[in-house]
């Protein structure tokens, strides 16, 4: 069994300490979060957990002066017998589930799990994209997708948010880039 650790990479005020965590994929730093909203990334570390062993992510969005941040989760289910046989036969419904960022934040952390938090160094037009999208998705009518742990996941999900907000520029800079394999 691994050593759980209870690690958190932000301030008390949700700020990342270390600035080597911002992410520059979008526009330059002097264009970012005037009088917008924030968003940022979380990366939640794995456990030994059946659904939690390849780690998870979230997006959250900051309105200006909020104390609290607003999480959507592409990684929510019904919890139920045959779950996992599902999963692997490629039939289980997921979610969106929007939560409070001092939930997620409490309740990754109760769990043992690392949280790290970057915050995306974005355009207004790109916030209000990923604002509108997430909205979109976590909607009644819209927020349930057919799971499928390679290709539409709570990470797939995410990275195709960010790619719709930036129009593109995400996959445009991530072409040819070879993915990490095990084998």
């Amino acid at each position: 069994m691994r050593e759980r650790t209870a690690a958190i990479e932000v301030s008390a005020d949700r700020r990342v300490v270390d600035e080597s965590a911002r992410i520059a994929l979008f526009a330059p730093a002097a264009h970012a979060h005037t009088s917008s909203s924030t968003i940022e990334l979380l990366t939640l570390g794995p456990d030994d957990s059946t659904f939690g062993r390849f780690g998870h992510a979230a997006l959250c969005v900051f309105a200006p002066g909020a104390l609290d941040g607003e999480c959507f989760n592409y990684g929510a289910a019904h919890a139920r017998a045959g779950l996992a046989r599902d999963v692997l036969l490629g039939r289980a419904h997921f979610f969106v589930k929007p939560e409070p960022y001092s939930f997620v934040i409490e309740y990754y952390r109760g769990e043992g799990r690392r949280i790290r938090a970057q915050t995306l160094s974005m355009s207004t037009e790109e916030v209000t994209r990923v604002v509108t999208l997430l909205a979109h998705d976590a909607a009644p009518e819209s927020s349930e997708y057919l799971y499928d742990p390679l290709r539409n996941n709570c990470s797939t999900r995410l990275r195709d948010v960010l790619d719709a907000a930036s129009v593109g520029r995400l996959r445009r800079a991530t072409l040819g880039v070879k993915a990490h394999t095990t084998t």
